[in-house]
């Protein structure tokens, strides 16, 4: 796309805004003053929760921080969640892997083995990369067409670089950039109200109104089909574009529905399985957009891909229809990792805490008589659904938490190592009703079990509170270096904001610890209200 537009392009009128800064603890009824939890806790810094750019359609960081009575009545709860911005949209879109043969530079076409390719990839990005995500070799590639027999898909524009034999990842979304000027052909042009190519077969009836986005368009414009080589703008009220190759160079390209959101890769623990196809999962919530892609787990057939969504979307039917029939819930994987998600192993957070530390555990730390606290910070690491790390690491005396939720659509884990000990936390993506700490749909961050036990010092009296940090990256390192327009437009973050919609609006977020008895049972709400035009400031920052 021509203009560098905020990085979750204008998902489509959603009035949503982000949250804030607020110092203000929701505590149980009778409790005292206190930091977040119910103990007598000076609030000097105050409870801290905050997303950092606030400004909608981009990547954002998210934090939160706190401190725990850790005396006699100890707050400190081994179990929480953060509740997350209902503005805040985690890495969005999946893929299935397709083996192709090797393609020369300037190659049109793709080729791999009879059906590998469907008629339902047509405008579906395609996209290749090497291991450490430095190199794309289609940027900007779309499928426009595939022969009858599923071996050849052709796509625009042409491969860059010559590419050898290997697999490319085919998302489950239409969402995609046509260049046009600089390095790619002078392909599109508009006036105030129309946009026309000098190539055939680039839309569809089928993208009548999904965003369109560019240097000149107005924010939230969507589109309406013409013909192959004409579409009407919304309102009109764009600045008239024509390409130039040479100087000055003027960049007319353009994406078509970006904000367009699509099933997300996850993985579940209650998938079920009966003779001969089908697989069932309350938790997975299947959507159109999973047609197509691989599902993984034990009594399913390797190569398994959806065919059909069933029972509103607690079922699928697979292909090949030979299932093993298990009633039981178990593991099961939908969808392969995009070439715009994170990386397995890359660090994406890190969790800072001031704690008196158990010299039984971390040896050389101070004795627990002098009530003296250490100050540690633990990086976290990103899993990608069927690659969860399941296992203690050898040599680690203690791990926590290494089974995601038993119910939950999780999309990631977050793997948090230090020499003694390591435990891990889960993305869950989250409907309106399937959250009693928060009736709307969001995103939560669970930790079923942090080694605070372990590793604090026993509470008593006089013993030091405990004070911690988290921080979450909104980009990847391995998502920041990939090349302009690889895979499914504006998908390479970890954590985006939604556009508000040209308005103000407010939302919440919530760290509520899973612990029902008291003191333990602490919550803090943060809220805050994005103004309705960007502005340059830490409104919702930390």
């Amino acid at each position: 796309m021509g203009r560098r537009k905020p990085v979750w392009a204008l998902l489509a009128a959603a009035s949503v805004a982000t949250a804030s800064l607020v110092t203000v603890a929701v505590s149980p009824a009778g409790a005292t003053s206190s930091t977040c939890g119910t103990g007598a806790v000076a609030p000097a810094n105050g409870n801290q929760i905050g997303e950092f750019p606030a400004i909608q359609s981009s990547q954002s960081d998210l934090h939160w921080a706190c401190s725990f009575f850790h005396g006699v009545a100890d707050e400190v709860s081994a179990a929480f969640t953060m509740h997350d911005y209902q503005n805040a949209v985690w890495h969005n879109g999946a893929a299935r892997n397709v083996a192709v043969g090797a393609a020369a530079a300037n190659a049109t076409t793709l080729v791999g083995a009879a059906g590998a390719f469907k008629a339902t990839d047509v405008f579906h990005t395609v996209g290749a990369a090497n291991a450490t995500n430095t190199v794309s070799y289609m940027p900007r590639a779309f499928i426009t067409a595939v022969n009858g027999t599923g071996t050849t898909a052709t796509i625009y524009p042409k491969v860059t670089t010559a590419m050898p034999a290997g697999n490319v990842k085919v998302d489950n979304s239409t969402g995609r950039s046509i260049g046009s000027g600089k390095t790619n052909p002078n392909v599109i042009s508009w006036t105030a109200t129309t946009i026309t190519s000098t190539v055939a077969g680039l839309w569809s009836a089928a993208d009548t109104g999904k965003s369109v986005t560019a240097t000149g368009i107005p924010d939230y414009k969507t589109v309406t089909y013409v013909n192959p080589t004409t579409l009407t703008i919304n309102g009109g009220g764009a600045t008239p574009c024509t390409p130039s190759m040479v100087a000055p160079q003027v960049d007319c390209s353009i994406t078509i529905g970006s904000s367009t959101m699509t099933s997300t890769t996850r993985q579940v623990m209650d998938a079920k399985t009966t003779a001969p196809n089908a697989v069932s999962s309350v938790a997975a919530k299947f959507v159109a957009t999973d047609v197509g892609l691989p599902i993984v787990g034990a009594n399913i057939p390797v190569g398994a891909v959806i065919a059909t969504i069933t029972g509103g979307g607690t079922g699928v039917t697979v292909l090949p229809a030979t299932v093993t029939t298990n009633a039981v819930g178990h593991q099961a994987v939908i969808g392969a990792p995009s070439i715009t998600a994170p990386l397995n192993g890359v660090a994406v957070a890190d969790s800072a805490t001031i704690i008196d530390l158990n010299p039984a555990l971390v040896g050389g730390s101070n004795a627990c008589s002098l009530n003296k606290p250490e100050g540690i910070d633990i990086q976290a690491t990103w899993n990608n659904p069927g690659s969860f790390q399941t296992a203690a690491t050898p040599g680690v005396a203690f791990a926590f938490a290494l089974t995601p939720p038993a119910t939950a659509k999780t999309i990631g884990q977050l793997m948090f190592r230090t020499s003694a000990t390591e435990f891990g936390a889960y993305v869950v993506e989250t409907p309106a009703a399937g959250d009693a700490a928060k009736a709307v749909a969001h995103y939560d961050v669970v930790f079923p079990s942090v080694p605070t036990g372990i590793g604090a010092c026993p509470a008593a009296a006089g013993t030091p509170n405990i004070t911690s940090s988290f921080h979450i990256v909104g980009v990847a390192q391995s998502q920041a270096i990939l090349p302009t327009g690889t895979g499914k437009p504006s998908s390479a973050a970890l954590r985006v904001l939604l556009p508000n919609g040209g308005v103000a609006a407010s939302t919440s977020a919530q760290v509520k610890s899973d612990n029902a008895t008291a003191p333990k049972n602490w919550t803090f709400t943060n809220t805050c209200t994005m103004a309705a035009a960007p502005a340059s400031n830490f409104q919702c920052g930390y």
